[in-house]
């Protein structure tokens, strides 16, 4: 009997204190886990990006420019900063160091411009939300059935688009 718990309490004893180290994820995976995950939500806001690329999964969309759409970005930019300040970089080799670098500046750049009321400036004097939009057969692939609907159903989403853009232009002039 002592002998069967003395083993047992050894047993864990070595376990506890090899557990963490095997536990502990890789800082390199981390990473990569947070770049694949931001690559996807770029594809959820942005949809028009994803389809250009082939990824279907939002075609017929454009992506939204409202108030609620602002803070949901913005609120996705902090929690993606929270998560690159828990990777301990030293952890990482010299080529995702480089792309750490970049991306966490990118980052906090993203996080200052919410900051400022750009965002209330979806037109200018050489680009806005209706020039892009007219362009966007050019940059679309037209080889399937699917890119045809993609287009018609971005066609039917524009007047959304075009509404949220006139709203934030009015909040514009409003401030």
């Amino acid at each position: 009997m002592k002998k069967t718990l003395l083993s047992s309490v050894l047993g864990i004893s070595l376990f506890c204190v090899a557990a963490p180290s095997s536990w502990a994820e890789d800082a390199g995976a981390v990473f990569q886990k947070i770049l694949d995950d931001h690559w996807q939500q770029g594809f959820k806001e942005y949809p028009t990006f994803g389809s250009r690329l082939g990824h279907r999964e939002y075609d017929g969309k454009l992506e939204e420019n409202t108030p609620e759409a602002h803070k949901r970005r913005e609120n996705y930019n902090l929690q993606i900063l929270d998560r690159l300040n828990n990777i301990n970089v030293d952890d990482l080799d010299k080529a995702a160091k480089i792309n750490y670098k970049v991306f966490n500046r990118l980052r906090v750049m993203e996080k200052e411009s919410y900051h400022y009321p750009g965002f209330l400036f979806a037109i200018t004097n050489r680009e806005g939300w209706h020039m892009s939009f007219a362009q966007k057969p050019g940059n679309m692939s037209f080889f399937e059935l699917a890119d045809y609907e993609n287009y018609l159903g971005q066609l039917a989403d524009y007047p959304r688009l075009n509404s949220e853009n006139m709203a934030r232009l009015d909040q514009a002039v409003q401030q």
